[in-house]
C-alpha cells in the first residue's frame, strides 16, 4: 500500500516538458505548411511574369503593309 503512496504524491513536473513540445508541434507545422504555400505561390507568380515579359499572351498587332520609300525627303536621301 505504501508504493501506490508514494506513486501518487509524486509532482507531475515530468509532465511538463512533455505538453510544452505538443503545444510547439502546431506552430511549427503550421509555419511548415504555410512556406510551402508561399514557395508554390511564388513559382506561380515567377511563371506567369515570365510568360507576361515574353509576349506569349500578348495581343498580335496588324499593321498596315509599309510602302517603300525611295528617296524619302525626311531621311535626307
Amino acid at each position: 500500500m505504501s508504493s501506490t503512496q508514494k506513486n501518487s504524491s509524486q509532482p507531475e513536473a515530468s509532465n511538463t516538458p512533455d505538453l510544452l513540445l505538443g503545444l510547439a508541434v502546431a506552430p511549427v507545422l503550421a509555419g511548415l505548411w504555410g512556406g510551402q504555400i508561399l514557395l508554390e505561390w511564388m513559382r506561380e507568380v515567377g511563371q506567369v511574369s515570365e510568360e507576361i515579359l515574353r509576349g506569349d499572351r500578348l495581343p498580335t498587332l496588324n499593321f498596315p503593309p509599309s510602302e517603300e520609300r525611295v528617296g524619302d525627303p525626311e531621311l535626307g536621301e
